[in-house]
């Protein structure tokens, strides 16, 4: 009689075991996805910080647009940029984009970008600071006025298990952020 209740109890651990483990992989997915969620957001965030502080320095320069995407992407080296998209205020999508071997930027074809269709980051408040939107663009080369950066940016993040399942494209999702930096006039 002994032996027959050794044996049941094994074969119920086996089945517990067998119960609680799905359970258990799906904890300890979800944690490391977490965490690289949190890297994510961590190094997207120091990225705009740096970014931001750049378009603070080069406000009056020409080409100040694309010494803020270089400087975005030096600084988001824990990031894949070909994940990491400019978003403008009217919504446009600009990037994939990656710094060259001579800190030049390249767009996804390795082809030398030198200007953007549009002024992307500086904005001029109309002495309404806390009401954005009747803000309106401006040249960063006009130095005189006084205005913003508003840095905003879309990274796309792939899930783990969407990636061990193949399924890319209904595991993502964007992990939009924002930055501001108040230009005093020059």
């Amino acid at each position: 009689m002994k032996i027959i209740k050794i044996k049941n109890q094994k074969a119920q651990a086996i089945v517990e075991f067998a119960l609680i483990f799905p359970i258990l992989i799906a904890t300890i997915m979800c944690i490391f996805e977490f965490g690289l969620l949190l890297k994510n957001y961590l190094g997207l965030n120091y990225a705009l910080g740096k970014a931001a502080k750049e378009a603070a320095f080069c406000r009056g320069q020409e080409g100040a647009d694309i010494k803020v995407i270089k400087t975005l992407l030096a600084s988001a080296t824990a990031l894949n940029s070909a994940h990491l998209r400019i978003v403008s205020s009217t919504g446009q999508l600009y990037g994939p984009y990656k710094l060259g071997s001579n800190k030049s930027l390249l767009d996804a074809n390795n082809i030398e970008v030198t200007s953007i269709g549009e002024e992307l980051f500086f904005y001029n408040d109309n002495g309404t600071p806390n009401n954005p939107s009747d803000d309106t663009k401006v040249n960063p080369a006009n130095a005189s006025m006084p205005s913003y950066a508003k840095i905003r940016v879309r990274y796309t993040h792939t899930l783990i298990n969407a990636q061990i399942l193949g399924l890319e494209k209904q595991g993502t999702f964007n992990l939009e952020l924002t930055m501001q930096a108040r230009l005093a006039p020059q």
